[in-house]
């Protein structure tokens, strides 16, 4: 069954709002985005794919198809010029409307913190995915350090105000431990952003 948005959705139910907020932080997390998608050929699917931040770094001859659990964002995301080489489809990351085997690659930009559960998400992914293909991640993270006190925290009102998003979720450790492989892991900003790109084992 697929998820239903709370009554109090969260900023990254408001499209507007959202690009907004994240405008600062994306002069630094756009050079990670045209980093992972470049090159990225054959059928690929990007979960989660909010406002189309990642519509400008596909290939233009790239066969991609946009899903979201939310319709307002998709409706946001289509009105870039970008989406005219995208599938936009409203659908649960962790309930996909897709055959077995069906994608080469597939995309995931800050989206497995929001996840009910890594562990399902992660088992649909690999569903997804045909022999060979490769999950693209950026998430943030715990981080190792102290700092992550801080995380545990703010997770909770942090959550309230966006609608979801896990602050303290380790998913370099949850990708391994549901069976994938990490073919590269980057760290960037002390530990808390990861460019990882991984396979089912």
């Amino acid at each position: 069954m697929s998820r239903r948005l709370p009554r109090w959705p969260g900023i990254e139910h408001m499209p507007r709002l959202y690009e907004l907020g994240v405008s600062r932080s994306e002069r630094g997390v756009a050079k990670l985005r045209r980093k992972l998608l470049a090159g990225l050929g054959g059928e690929i699917l990007e979960i989660g794919a909010g406002t189309g931040l990642n519509l400008p770094f596909y290939a233009a001859d790239a066969r991609v198809t946009m899903s979201d659990l939310d319709p307002a964002n998709l409706r946001f995301a289509a009105a870039k010029p970008e989406a005219i080489r995208a599938r936009l489809l409203a659908a649960d990351a962790s309930s996909l409307p897709f055959g077995d085997a069906a994608f080469d690659h597939i995309v995931s930009t800050l989206v497995l913190c929001s996840v009910p559960s890594q562990e399902q998400a992660l088992g649909e992914l690999r569903r997804l995915l045909r022999p060979g293909g490769r999950l693209h991640l950026i998430e943030h993270t715990l981080t190792g350090t102290a700092f992550d006190r801080v995380l545990h925290g703010m997770d909770r009102p942090w959550r309230w105000a966006t609608g979801g998003c896990h602050l303290n979720r380790a998913t370099a450790a949850a990708l391994e431990s549901a069976g994938w492989r990490l073919i590269t892991h980057q760290q960037y900003a002390s530990g808390f952003l990861r460019f990882i790109i991984a396979e089912p084992i």
